[in-house]
């Protein structure tokens, strides 16, 4: 398994991988080339592996490579994960829209305001007389109104099986995800699904490749899986740790990959740097210059913290702690009675 820092170096010095709206470190081949794709052209991904397999680290890898190569003005982060603490490392990026979430019935509600970013996004789109995110942010840039574009926001929902059966309506929430995935493409707006909880049809399930046309499978302890697998390679697999399967869009043959390595420490230090990077006087004017797009984003963090009283005390804190560093916000919560 190949370091991540050689991958960074890989994107930053190719003009091609560098112009990449969300880039993707998926793996690395027989021959030790790196694939890597654009999110935001090969749309939402899922990720399927039993604990111990390497998806832990392949998704700890995909966050610290956009957080390294794209500033909170291109993207932003939001992360759902059941298991309190295992996202805590990165609650103090600059590029989260809102704290990592750990409550389960609070799945529905940020998807309610995905739901509101995308509408409000597809009005300035037609004001603008264009269809999807990159138009838009052409036309911006064009019009030296760069400070204007829209970020590009990816959802990470990890555990999500487990996620979905604990949350107030399992259901409703999982036909919410397909629907909104669905549209939000256009708008900029990604999903990205992990799970450890698999059936033997993930893969080929029809439903399922239709919302999430990209997927990567780690092991998966199963047999229907492992026949599909002997039927493309001739022979059973093997699987070892950090052992990738990446299926792009439906019906091609899957690339075997290794996932690329990322240690806790050279995790550290990408937090490290891009808060050195962003907390500074350049992310303050860019927030000021937006205020209504960073408005919304306020109102929904005093949203959830005032309206869901089964909110965990730690989500409650770091929503608190985040309203608390911004004046306007404070402000905002004082005129609101919170």
């Amino acid at each position: 398994m190949e370091s991540f820092n050689k991958v960074i170096e890989e994107i930053q010095n190719n003009d091609y991988l560098r112009h990449m709206k969300i880039p993707f470190p998926v793996g690395q081949d027989k021959d030790g080339k790196f694939v890597i794709d654009d999110l935001a052209s090969t749309g939402n991904i899922f990720i399927a592996g039993v604990k111990g397999s390497g998806k832990t680290i392949f998704l700890n890898t995909f966050i610290s490579t956009l957080i390294q190569v794209k500033t909170p003005q291109e993207l932003r982060l939001i992360m759902v994960n059941r298991t309190e603490g295992e996202t805590d490392i990165y609650k103090d990026i600059p590029h989260l829209s809102m704290p990592p979430i750990s409550d389960p019935s609070m799945t529905g509600q940020v998807l309610n305001y995905l739901r509101d970013e995308m509408e409000r996004r597809y009005v300035y789109f037609a004001r603008k007389n264009v269809k999807d995110i990159a138009k838009y942010n052409e036309i911006m840039k064009r019009n030296d109104e760069e400070e204007k574009a829209l970020p590009y926001i990816v959802f990470i929902i990890e555990e999500a099986v487990n996620m979905l059966k604990d949350s107030d309506k399992p259901e409703e929430t999982m036909n919410d995800i397909a629907a909104l995935s669905l549209k939000a493409k256009q708008a900029g707006i990604f999903f990205v699904v992990a799970t450890n909880h698999v059936s033997d049809d993930i893969f080929t399930n029809s439903a399922l490749i239709s919302v999430f046309p990209n997927r990567v499978a780690f092991n998966l302890e199963s047999e229907e899986f492992k026949k599909l697998l002997e039927k493309e390679y001739g022979e059973e697999d093997s699987w070892t740790f950090g052992h990738l399967y990446y299926f792009r869009h439906l019906g091609t043959k899957p690339i075997k990959l290794e996932t690329i390595k990322i240690t806790e420490d050279e995790t550290q230090d990408t937090i490290e740097k891009t808060d050195e990077d962003y907390t500074t006087s350049s992310l303050k004017s860019y927030i000021n210059s937006n205020k209504e797009i960073d408005r919304d984003f306020r109102k929904k963090y005093l949203w959830l913290l005032s309206e869901n009283s089964r909110l965990s005390k730690d989500n409650r804190a770091m929503m608190l702690e985040m309203a608390k560093k911004d004046k306007e916000i404070a402000e905002l919560k004082e005129r609101l009675g919170l």
